[in-house]
C-alpha cells in the first residue's frame, strides 16, 4: 500500500490553481502570475497533475531519507571496527567497495573516509608541496626593482613607522625612506626621490595592495576603449614609461622580503648609537648608510648596463606625480572639490563651456591645478567669499527676527473675576432690550 503524504498549504493552493488552469478558468499566464512562477513550470505541473493527480505538485523527494542525513553512531562504530580488525590497512576507496561487496553497507567514499578520521583509524595523505624553481637576478642595473614597506619601531620609541625601501633585483642596491604612511602620495614621494637620483626603471615589482591594483568595476568610458581601470599610482607610473608588475606570493619578491630582517636587526642598533629619533633625521641618515647596506650586501649585475632611463625635467615629474580627479563645470563655471568651491575665471587660453569635464590635479607640495584640454586654467578660491556671505545672511535674519519680536504688542487677557468683567455684565442684566 503506497503511503499516504501530507499535503502542505502551499502544495494545495498550487494544485487548486493548476485544476483551474485545466478547466480553463484561467490561463496558464495568469496561473504563473498567481503561484510567482514562470509559464514553463506552470506547462510542467499541468502535465503532472494530468498524469499523477495531486501527487503532481508534491516534490518526488518527499518522505525519501536524506542524502545528507547524519550517518548513526551504530554504524559508524561498526565501520571503525571493520577498519582496525578485518580490513585492517585499507583505504577510504577499497574499504568502500569491500563494505558495499561483503557487509552490505552502502556509504560513499567520502563518507567512509570521515568516519576513519573520526574514528582515529585513517590519516589523510599530505600533499606534495608545489615544487617552485629560484627565480634568476635580472641581468642589468634598473631592469627591475622591487618595491615594498616595512611598519616597525624603527627609532627604539615606542611609535612606529613605515620603512620604504626600493632594491635593485641585478645589484642589490637599496633605496630607503621613512615615512608616516605606505599611501599613495608617500610612495609618489619616494619615487621622485629615487627617479630625481638614479633615473626612471624599467619595471617595479609590487604586491597587490590597493595603491596598486584595484578591484573597480569598468566604467562605460573604460569599456568601449578597451581600458582596465588602475589606481592613480599605476596611472602615473604609465604616464612616466615605467612598467607595474604585481606578484602573487611574497615569496615571488622575496629579495625586499628577506631585507627588512637585516634591516629591522642592524639599521635600529644604528639609530640608537647616532641618537636618531624621528624620521627626519633618519631620512638623512639613510642617504648613506643606503650607499653602505648596498656596498656590505650588493652583487655585480652580470651586465654592466644601466637600463635606468633619463629623468624627465622636474616640471614633468611634478605634473605626473599627483592625484588626478575628473569634475565638471557648473552652470556659473564653478568647481566643488573637497568641500571648497573655486571659481574659473572669464580670460582664458582656451573656450572653456558649462558642463565641460576637467581635470583637478592635486601635486605632492599640496598645491592645485585645474587642466582642460592640456591647458591649466585660471581659477580663485571663492570658498570662505561663500561662507562669509552666508554668515552675514544668517545673522541679518537673526536682527530682523528680534526686531519682530520687538515690535510684537503683547496682547492682555482680562480675567473672568475682573471688576471691568463683573460690571459689565451687571450692566447688561439690568438693562431691558
Amino acid at each position: 500500500m503506497q503511503e499516504e503524504k501530507l499535503i502542505t498549504m502551499n502544495e494545495s493552493r498550487k494544485y487548486e490553481t493548476i485544476c483551474r488552469v485545466l478547466k480553463k478558468e484561467i490561463t496558464q499566464k495568469t496561473a504563473s502570475n498567481i503561484l510567482n512562477l514562470t509559464v514553463r513550470q506552470i506547462r510542467n505541473l499541468t502535465k503532472a497533475v494530468k498524469k499523477k493527480g495531486i501527487d503532481g505538485v508534491i516534490h518526488q523527494n518527499k518522505g525519501k531519507p536524506s542524502n545528507h542525513a547524519p550517518v548513526p553512531i551504530e554504524i559508524k562504530e561498526t565501520i571503525v571496527t571493520f577498519a582496525r580488525t578485518k580490513y585492517e590497512g585499507f583505504g577510504a576507496t577499497l574499504l568502500c567497495e569491500k563494505l558495499r561487496e561483503h557487509e552490505k553497507i552502502c556509504l560513499s567514499k567520502e563518507t567512509i573516509r570521515k568516519i576513519l578520521l573520526w574514528g582515529n583509524v585513517y590519516r589523510g595523505k599530505k600533499q606534495k608541496e608545489k615544487h617552485r624553481t629560484q627565480r634568476e637576478r635580472r641581468a642589468c642595473r634598473g631592469e627591475l626593482i622591487q618595491v615594498d614597506g616595512s611598519y616597525h619601531d624603527w627609532f627604539s620609541t615606542g611609535e612606529k613607522c613605515w620603512l620604504l625601501c626600493f632594491i635593485d633585483d641585478a645589484t642589490g642596491e637599496v633605496f630607503l625612506k621613512y615615512s608616516p604612511a605606505e599611501s599613495t602620495i608617500e610612495l609618489m614621494k619616494a619615487i621622485k626621490e629615487y627617479i630625481l637620483l638614479n633615473g626612471c626603471p624599467q619595471v617595479l615589482y609590487v604586491d597587490k595592495d590597493s595603491i596598486y591594483k584595484t578591484t573597480r568595476v569598468q566604467t562605460i568610458e573604460e569599456q568601449l576603449k578597451g581600458e582596465y581601470p588602475i589606481t592613480q599610482f599605476t596611472r602615473a607610473m604609465k604616464e612616466l614609461g615605467i612598467d607595474v608588475i604585481c606578484a602573487n606570493s611574497p615569496q615571488a619578491k622575496g629579495r625586499v622580503e628577506r631585507s627588512f630582517n637585516t634591516l629591522q636587526d642592524r639599521l635600529v642598533k644604528e639609530n640608537r648609537l647616532l641618537g636618531i629619533t624621528d624620521m627626519e633625521a633618519g631620512n638623512k641618515h639613510l642617504i648613506t648608510y643606503s650607499k653602505e647596506f648596498s656596498k656590505r650586501f650588493g652583487v655585480i649585475p652580470k651586465s654592466q648596463v644601466d637600463l635606468h632611463r633619463k629623468r624627465p625635467n622636474k616640471r614633468e615629474i611634478d605634473r605626473i606625480l599627483c592625484i588626478q580627479t575628473k569634475r565638471k563645470l557648473s552652470k556659473d563655471f564653478t568647481i566643488k572639490y573637497k568641500n571648497r568651491t573655486y571659481q574659473i575665471l572669464k580670460e582664458q587660453k582656451v573656450i572653456v563651456l558649462t558642463r565641460n569635464s576637467v581635470i583637478m590635479e592635486e601635486r605632492l607640495d599640496g598645491s592645485l591645478y585645474i587642466k582642460y584640454k592640456d591647458t591649466y586654467l585660471k581659477y580663485v578660491d571663492i570658498t570662505d567669499t561663500i561662507r562669509l556671505k552666508q554668515h552675514y545672511a544668517e545673522e541679518e535674519i537673526n536682527v530682523v527676527e528680534e526686531v519682530k519680536t520687538m515690535n510684537r504688542k503683547e496682547i492682555s487677557h482680562v480675567k473672568s473675576l475682573h471688576p471691568w468683567r463683573k460690571t459689565n455684565s451687571l450692566f447688561f442684566k439690568k438693562r431691558k432690550f
